[in-house]
Formats: structure tokens, sequence, C-alpha cells
């Protein structure tokens, strides 16, 4: 690239300084959502899409951090955040989480008896739930938030699958047709001599 290429480029460039036209880019400020607005409550499809194991606070106890985010609809690729505290002083702490990554678990087509492990959790990412998002209220320094209520989270009910046809009742075994019995015929007496009185 030659000086003059340069001198092209900065003049190019620098001509939007001097831009005094009124440009309408189309936007009204007022639909774009606020990143920071919790998303009203419902029902959402939710995936993990990014999980962390950190150490808390206090240095006692180790929780798993988990992004999950909205699939589809106006408030997709919004995010929601949860930490479950799988070790911790407090063992009712450690039954919350528990619990709610249990009914995680089951949203997502697992049993919900398998052994918790780091590797159960990631092959949790990706996989689409119908998860309940209800709005944390604020408390004291910390802005409203949004949290899932992990014990209605259901599986998605995909609705392009056909419905499963209900099975017909069976009708109880035919028994087999039975060959006609050939008829007996009446013996022929009329070709047989009659025995006269007096040879009886």
């Amino acid at each position: 690239m030659t000086m003059g290429d340069f001198a092209y480029d900065e003049m190019r460039y620098n001509s939007y300084d001097n831009y005094d036209a009124d440009e309408d880019f189309g936007v009204d400020m007022a639909s774009v959502e606020d990143s920071f607005t919790p998303i009203p409550e419902g029902d959402y499809v939710l995936r993990a899409i990014d999980q962390k194991l950190k150490g808390t606070k206090d240095g006692n106890g180790q929780l798993v951090s988990v992004t999950f985010e909205v699939v589809d609809g106006p408030h997709a690729k919004r995010q929601v955040y949860e930490n479950f505290n799988v070790r911790n002083s407090n063992t009712q702490t450690v039954q919350i989480a528990l619990r709610a990554i249990k009914g995680w678990i089951k949203a997502t087509g697992g049993s919900g008896d398998e052994r918790l492990t780091m590797g159960l959790i990631r092959s949790l990412e990706g996989r689409e739930f119908l998860g309940h998002v209800y709005v944390e209220p604020a408390k004291g320094q910390w802005d409203a938030k949004n949290r899932i209520r992990f014990g209605k989270c259901k599986p998605v009910q995909n609705s392009a699958a056909p419905a499963q046809q209900p099975m017909a009742p069976q009708s109880a075994p035919q028994q087999p047709a039975q060959a006609p019995q050939p008829q007996q015929s009446a013996p022929n007496l009329a070709g047989q001599q009659q025995k006269r009185p007096w040879e009886r």
C-alpha cells in the first residue's frame, strides 16, 4: 500500500466527521430491550451454554456455576445464571442444590438416578428443556434478577413428532374352522331282499 492509498483512506473515513445530515437509522429505542431488566415470569425453552466448578467465597465449599440461555421467542439469547452449592457446610443448602440439579437432569431426559459428577453436568450442555423462570426481587445492593424454578421444569414436547396412536384392543383368537364331517348315508335297504315271515 502506497502513501497515496493511506491518504485516500484517511480522507474517506474523515468525511463522516463532517456529515451534518440527520441520518435516521430506523430504530425506535423504546423497542430495544434493556439486557439488565429481568424477563417476565413464565415458561421458556432453555439450554445450558456454560458451566464451571468454583470455590465458595469462604473457601470451605464448591459450587457449580451454570449459564442458561433462552432458546427462542422475543427474549431469545437472554441468559439466566444459577449457582449450585454442591459442597457446603450447610447441609440444607446442599440439598436445595441437589434437588435443583435433579430437576434439571430429569427435564433433559435423564432418570434422575445418575451419580453426580462434573462429567454428567457437562453432558447436559445444549440439551433443551422447558424451564419456569421467575423474578427474584432486589435485595440490598443486588438488583432484581431472573432465577429458574427447577421443580417445575419439564422436557420439551416436540410438536412436529406424530402423536402416538393408541394400541388397538386385541380380539380373542379365532378358532380354526373345522372341516365339515361327511354325512353318513342311511343304509340302502331297497336293494336287500326282504326276508319272508317263515324265513325269520
